[in-house]
């Protein structure tokens, strides 16, 4: 799945280091709902949306094996694949040609969509952070995006997927997501104790995500059955 059509980034303001210092980490320790996000309160799927397709929103994981995209991303946010505005196809090997226009593709959420989207031009997500039936993460780094507000389309292969007795679904976001609403990054650390380590994911906060420290503060609260009215307000919630 591609994120962008560009291989070569110029310099974040966002330094890598900070994003992992232990000032910038907080801990998500409810599994429940860490593997479904669909669990957390606020999150829903609209099996009637405008576009005829079942759309989720909530929260969404969306993976990536290159640690350097980090703090672009953070400063930039995360779009579909670029396409050349001439021909209408994506740059081979993800690399823009020299001389060519290249534009974002959007689906409007008024026009019914493919069963089948077009994953070249799409975000892949997830609502489970350790995928089943591997119980493990596809690759160690994984931006947490809210989309609670435009959600995505429910995206489901067979063999239906289900954890605790629910069902587990991709989800196929067509649009670019701001960078206000990538919370952090979930960067996974392997370890010889796997069940213990499985209990809580490590989240590191991007700086522009609404509200900064305070909004991915309340993020974590609804991870973590909890809700957060500020540092000193605190409510459980039953999971």
């Amino acid at each position: 799945m591609a994120l962008i059509g560009v291989f070569t980034m110029p310099h974040s303001r966002v330094n890598l280091k900070d994003i992992y210092e232990e000032s910038n980490r907080l801990l998500l320790t409810k599994r429940p709902f860490f593997q479904n996000t669909n669990r957390i309160e606020g999150s829903h799927v609209d099996p009637m949306s405008r576009g005829g397709e079942s759309r989720f929103f909530g929260y969404v994981y969306m993976f990536t094996g290159r640690e350097l995209y980090v703090p672009y991303v953070f400063e930039n946010g995360i779009a579909p694949v670029m396409y050349d505005m001439g021909s209408g196809a994506p740059p081979p090997n993800n690399n823009r040609i020299c001389g060519k226009n290249y534009g974002i593709r959007l689906t409007s959420l008024s026009n019914r969509l493919s069963t089948c989207p077009d994953m070249s031009g799409s975000l892949l997500t997830h609502i489970c952070y350790y995928q089943i039936p591997s119980d493990q993460p596809i690759t160690n780094l994984a931006f947490l995006m809210d989309i609670r507000e435009l959600g995505g389309i429910v995206h489901r292969e067979p063999p239906v997927r289900y954890y605790d007795g629910e069902e587990i679904f991709d989800v196929v976001v067509t649009y670019p997501v701001s960078k206000s609403r990538i919370v952090g990054v979930i960067k996974y650390f392997p370890s010889s104790n796997t069940s213990q380590h499985s209990q809580q994911l490590k989240l590191y906060v991007n700086p522009n995500y609404t509200g900064g420290m305070e909004g991915a503060m309340a993020v974590a609260a609804s991870f973590n059955g909890e809700r957060f009215y500020g540092e000193s307000e605190w409510e459980m919630v039953n999971a």
